[in-house]
């Protein structure tokens, strides 16, 4: 959970400086830290430090993109694009989680996303994101797996040069990122 605050407090927060614009990359489900963390980032955009301009999954569990859309939509930020990793990693651990706490979450809040059929690639959430980025404004922090990092250093190593200004991860045990 405290990534989000070394991602924000990176750079000291004064009158007048823009905020951090921060694209969250999180494995929402196997665990609760991610949910702290993502609360973490919305309490500090509700203060201006950050500007969260995307969040993505990165396993193709379903628990993760609805509780993603969930929180944002708690917060009122439910414009924020988000977009889920499609590949197989971590979709099979949907199956058979009837106790799952984001099937709780799903029928106590609102949402409106109830599969990562219902958005876009995390890579796409990426590189548009990215695209419409001043050069080297971007703060990613990742949680968890390295999936959709490891897609976006491979596809567009350019913008990644180009727009990211650092990239903050805890985890990332299953798949290693490709150099810069």
């Amino acid at each position: 959970m405290w990534l989000f605050v070394v991602a924000a407090s990176a750079a000291p927060v004064q009158t007048g400086n823009a905020p951090v614009q921060l694209i969250i990359d999180t494995d929402l489900g196997f665990d609760i830290d991610d949910v702290g963390a993502i609360s973490v980032a919305h309490a500090l955009a509700d203060q201006g430090h950050v500007d969260i301009v995307g969040i993505v999954c990165n396993t193709g569990r379903d628990a993760c993109i609805v509780g993603v859309d969930i929180l944002n939509t708690y917060y009122g930020r439910s414009n924020i694009s988000i977009g889920s990793f499609k590949g197989r990693f971590g979709s099979y651990t949907d199956n058979g989680q009837d106790g799952h706490y984001v099937n709780d979450l799903k029928n106590q809040f609102p949402h409106t996303v109830n599969s990562r059929n219902d958005v876009p690639s995390g890579l796409d959430v990426y590189k548009n994101a990215l695209q419409n980025a001043a050069d080297k404004s971007i703060t990613i922090a990742s949680i968890g797996e390295t999936t959709n990092l490891q897609d976006l250093l491979r596809n567009e190593p350019d913008l990644v040069k180009q727009k990211v200004k650092r990239i903050v991860y805890m985890d990332g045990d299953f798949v290693t990122p490709t150099r810069l």
